[in-house]
């Protein structure tokens, strides 16, 4: 007598993106109003590498391109937050 066995082995299929395929957020316009609005010396750094990212995506290069975002995006915030830092600054001083 035989002895027929069947093994089934599951297999999962997994579709993943990396980060690195896709474009990363346009900080351009951000960088811009921080420029006009906050503190302009890193507003127009963060331009540039806002620009950076997007030359870079349009190459093709993501990993560049998300990386020069995600330093766009800190020197956005840092502008803002040193806009902000130094209007309530004035406040204070001038309240006084």
């Amino acid at each position: 007598m035989q002895d027929n066995r069947v093994h089934v082995t599951p297999t999962n299929v997994v579709v993943q993106t990396r980060e690195s395929d896709t474009r990363p957020f346009d900080w351009t316009v951000p960088a811009f109003c921080v420029c006009c609005c906050c503190c302009w010396p890193l507003g127009v750094i963060a331009m540039v590498y806002a620009s950076d990212a997007n030359t870079a995506a349009d190459h093709g290069d993501f990993e560049k391109a998300h990386k020069s975002a995600t330093i766009a995006g800190v020197l956005t915030l840092a502008s803002f937050l040193c806009g902000v830092g130094a209007i309530v600054a004035l406040v204070v001083i001038y309240r006084t």
